[in-house]
């Protein structure tokens, strides 16, 4: 096991947020700004590698400086429960609550529990502000660790598999007063240098994710019971293969269809029931994603980034960017 631990009141530096980044996705790097001299938090820090592939991360820190960080997340369910703070982080170019504008914080007056997941590797971003006491606990797992502790078996378990299996599925909603004590011991113990902190680590994070786990199969029964055939998801996992396969955003729905091995109708059917998505939508927010990924790192004009977007005017581009992330084209290329 790893850990990185900085028990109360001391200094983080930049270093050790990359180190520790390292076990959840590679390539972490400081977007904004170009260079940052001395501490970035001020508090409790820690992140553990637990069994099973299983990283836990606990934070009650404060932010000392204005940064946007990134790193690229590997496929698997992120758990966590925010206790204080506010919200200001991208998945996939996504805000990570829903309702939320890239870019934009969202200031908690309640603690708030977010499950999310990916079917491969996705772009996180984390909007920093000075001054900002966040107060966190994270448990982030590969989708194997759920069929290993047969979490996915039965009919009840329908729900949590469907979600694990959506790219960027996302769920929230209020903690119990069990779970916030709970995620109040884990970041008590992750500062901890006592010999049985280790124990106490591993103990503390299956019981959270146990209750986690278990409130979301709870509510999901109160639910009309959805049923997801595999077959469509394998269908689905054709369609972002091909997707990804492709150089330019030009391509029809009957070419995805065909790929896919079924229906334009059926292509429909699967954007939205898997997604939440119109095909055309899905479609949308994929090559602004590709655009926006094009403008930071390889640095391609407006212009090149909207012909690549599939857009013929720059203008519209950069309308429909600003208002999926927040911000203009010429702000992410810089």
């Amino acid at each position: 096991m790893t850990l990185l631990p900085t028990p109360p009141s001391r200094a983080v530096a930049l270093a050790t947020l990359a180190q520790s980044s390292t076990m959840v996705g590679p390539n972490f790097h400081l977007v904004q700004p170009n260079e940052v001299k001395g501490a970035v938090l001020s508090g409790t820090y820690g992140v553990r590698a637990l069994r099973d592939e299983v990283v836990l991360h606990a934070s009650d820190a404060v932010d000392l400086h204005d940064l946007v960080t990134r790193v690229e997340q590997r496929p698997g369910v992120t758990i966590q429960v925010f206790l204080k703070g506010s919200v200001n982080a991208t998945l996939g170019g996504q805000h990570l609550l829903e309702g939320g504008v890239p870019g934009q914080p969202i200031h908690l007056r309640q603690p708030l529990v977010l499950m999310t997941a990916r079917t491969r590797k996705e772009q996180f971003e984390r909007r920093s502000q000075r001054g900002d006491h966040m107060r966190k606990v994270s448990l982030t797992m590969p989708a194997a660790w759920l069929d290993r502790w047969g979490l996915c078996d039965g009919p009840q378990a329908a729900a949590l598999e469907r979600f694990a299996q959506t790219h960027l599925a996302r769920c929230s909603w209020t903690p119990s007063a069990q779970m916030q004590e709970m995620a109040g011991r884990l970041i008590g113990a992750a500062g901890s240098r006592e010999p049985l902190a280790a124990l106490f680590l591993e103990s503390y994070s299956l019981e959270l994710a146990g209750s986690i786990l278990a409130a979301y199969l709870a509510q999901e029964g109160d639910a009309p019971q959805r049923r997801v055939d595999p077959r469509d998801l394998r269908r689905m996992a054709r369609v972002e293969d091909y997707l990804e396969s492709l150089d330019s955003a030009a391509v029809s729905l009957d070419e995805i269809a065909r790929a896919a091995g079924v229906s334009p109708s059926t292509l429909q059917r699967l954007f939205q029931s898997l997604h939440g998505l119109s095909a055309f939508e899905f479609l949308r927010r994929r090559n602004l994603e590709r655009a926006r990924v094009a403008l930071d790192r390889d640095g391609l004009s407006v212009k090149e980034a909207a012909f690549l977007a599939g857009y013929s005017s720059a203008a519209n581009f950069s309308t429909a960017f600003r208002k999926h992330f927040g911000r203009t084209p010429r702000q992410v290329r810089q």
